[in-house]
């Protein structure tokens, strides 16, 4: 029997508590698992819809069961805690776990020092073996140590290699847990990015298939459904079984808030719940939830950060193009969601807008005008930054850095958007990297500095990180 644990943003959880995510793999009866927070015995709340349970319960072939568990508040210190489970069955050999946590800071502190998050997204195993993404945040160490760990899609590639004809649920089960164990357990790799600090994450289409829920010439499975049935098929069962099981951190939650004060994270999955005729990307909950955070925001004067797998800048796909991958300005719910953005603008926010996806880092800054053309009076922005990929798929190239459109519609119609690129500039830089943002306290607001890490570029570059001059977000 083997167990392993890994921390979570406690979202809706009291302040110093520590959420953990537990997996127990080979054993023939569900275990009882007993808990220590420094030496001290401690009971552990379940999740009431994320107890342990099996990962998929039609599978036999990689029997493995995962759990989220909460540990009793021991206050938002910044001190790393030592947190260890102890699985025991009857019918194996007891097995145990060990890991330092710390817990999310209840603010962005106030004596000087940073609030680290680092992005992360698009992580290939195969391209990664012997684990250089791990070792470059493994070096991430002081003032450069992540509070948080924000994973924003394609943890794992469950469609490479591609054409996988499996049509049986249990294969697929095992085939997909076994990705995820590979990604997710052990102490090296994408695992000790996993381990670094508390994770928030939301998911892309590979972890269910590349342009899900549309259908994909590299996914069989999807070809052999109408639109209406794809998410009645194996391989969206198992996948979605999986993504439950090992990347959930609270029954039912897929889009979340979470708050670091001054900074409030909204964390949007617009992946899961697309539906094949292009209308929607989240479910009507949660884009009401969304709607709700950015009035929230506005009204509390907090800096507003919005996270999603894909870019929010860049315009619809058409006609073959549309067919391979679309974008997030293809679904008729995208509007809403730029409106709220730009709607903080126009009150003279600074928003922030945290992606990957696409296979090259980028910054840049889109500034909503006021009406007046003559002056050009700045109202507001949202800066986007993409971190892409960490480590690249088989079969891809890394892409030069997109040019957002110079003027860009997102939304309401008489809504306009000039866009400036920060970074990088040229000669562009490419390479899988991985980003660290450090908020500090400023006179009037949050300053924030932006770290792309590199873990390995392309075209004769060395190896090195890059980094950005600060701004000032007003608070």
């Amino acid at each position: 029997m083997e167990v392993s644990i890994r921390p979570l943003v406690p979202h809706g959880a009291p302040p110093g508590t520590m959420r953990v995510w537990v997996a127990v793999f080979g054993f023939a009866d569900l275990p009882d698992l007993a808990w220590t927070v420094d030496d001290q015995p401690v009971v552990a709340q379940p999740d009431p819809g994320l107890p342990l349970r099996l990962a998929y319960p039609a599978n036999d072939r990689l029997r493995v069961a995962t759990g989220v568990f909460d540990l009793p508040a021991v206050g938002p210190d910044r001190r790393a805690h030592a947190v260890r489970v102890v699985a025991t069955s009857p019918h194996a050999a007891s097995a145990s776990c060990q890991l330092d946590m710390r817990t999310v800071p209840d603010e962005v502190p106030t004596d000087g020092s940073s609030f680290n998050v680092l992005l992360v997204s698009c992580f290939y195993r195969g391209g990664d073996k012997s684990g250089r993404a791990g070792g470059v945040v493994g070096q991430l160490t002081g003032v450069d140590r992540p509070d948080v760990v924000l994973t924003v899609g394609d943890q794992v590639y469950l469609d490479q290699p591609p054409l996988n004809a499996s049509f049986d649920d249990k294969q697929l089960a095992a085939t997909f847990a076994q990705k995820y164990r590979d990604n997710f357990v052990g102490d090296t790799g994408y695992a000790q990015i996993l381990h670094a600090a508390p994770v928030a994450g939301i998911p892309d289409d590979h972890e269910y298939w590349n342009n899900y829920p549309h259908r994909s010439a590299m996914t069989l499975q999807s070809l052999f459904k109408r639109d209406e049935d794809l998410h009645d098929n194996p391989w969206h069962q198992a996948a979605r079984a999986m993504y439950d099981a090992f990347q959930l951190a609270r029954s039912d939650t897929y889009s979340y808030r979470f708050d670091v004060p001054p900074l409030s994270f909204f964390m949007m999955d617009n992946r899961t719940f697309r539906t094949p005729d292009g209308k929607h990307t989240m479910r009507p909950e949660d884009l009401e939830l969304y709607r709700a955070w950015v009035a929230d925001v506005g009204r509390r004067r907090m800096v507003p950060i919005v996270v999603t797998g894909p870019s929010l800048f860049q315009p619809a796909k058409h006609g073959l193009k549309r067919l391979l991958d679309r974008n997030f300005a293809n679904y008729d719910d995208y509007p809403a969601v730029m409106d709220g953005l730009t709607g903080l603008a126009r009150q003279g926010r600074r928003v922030l807008a945290l992606t990957g996806d696409v296979h090259y880092g980028r910054t840049i800054d889109a500034t909503l005008f006021g009406t007046d053309a003559a002056t050009g009076t700045s109202v507001g922005s949202i800066r986007e930054i993409i971190s892409s990929p960490a480590s690249l798929v088989w079969g891809s190239k890394h892409q030069r850095p997109g040019v957002a459109p110079t003027r860009f519609a997102p939304g309401a119609p008489a809504i306009k958007l000039d866009t400036t690129p920060v970074w990088p500039g040229k000669p562009d830089i490419r390479g899988d990297h991985v980003t660290l943002l450090k908020f500090t306290r400023a006179a009037g607001g949050v300053s924030l500095e932006i770290q792309y890490r590199m873990i390995r570029e392309v075209a004769g570059q060395s190896l090195g990180s890059y980094r950005l001059p600060s701004i000032l977000i007003p608070g």
